[in-house]
């Protein structure tokens, strides 16, 4: 909602607090080499962000235990105020941005106008 209706103060936001980033990359590059590059580029901003390891264990893969997670909506649930909800989506070691934008294209919802978004949390 807020976004919608919202959404150039709320990229205004973003950007003030350097949550929104923009960046010209190609479809061959490793998903993860994208997550890990906008990791560095938070903790190297003005507001020098920390992130804890997700998990703590040197079974778990890397790409795996990346402290930020993409995140998909959930098709069909919204909760009980109209908020869409996200759930982590899991990626593979070997999965490239084209990977990721081919997969998001079939649900619609992350073109905005010339733009592709992927949405991040923490967990």
């Amino acid at each position: 909602m807020v976004y919608r209706f919202f959404k150039d103060s709320f990229e205004n936001w973003m950007g003030q607090h350097e949550l929104l980033y923009s960046e010209e990359v190609d479809l061959s590059v490793p998903f993860p080499s994208v997550v890990s590059g906008l990791i560095a580029k938070m903790e190297s901003s003005s507001m020098q962000f920390q992130f804890s390891q997700y998990r703590h264990s040197s079974l778990v893969a890397p790409h795996e235990n990346l402290p930020i997670q993409l995140l998909r909506p959930v098709r069909g649930t919204r909760s009980v105020d109209g908020r869409v909800l996200l759930r982590p989506e899991p990626i593979s070691s070997t999965a490239t941005l084209g990977d990721v934008v081919r997969d998001f294209f079939g649900l619609g919802s992350s073109i905005d106008g010339d733009r592709f978004i992927l949405r991040f949390g923490e967990f």
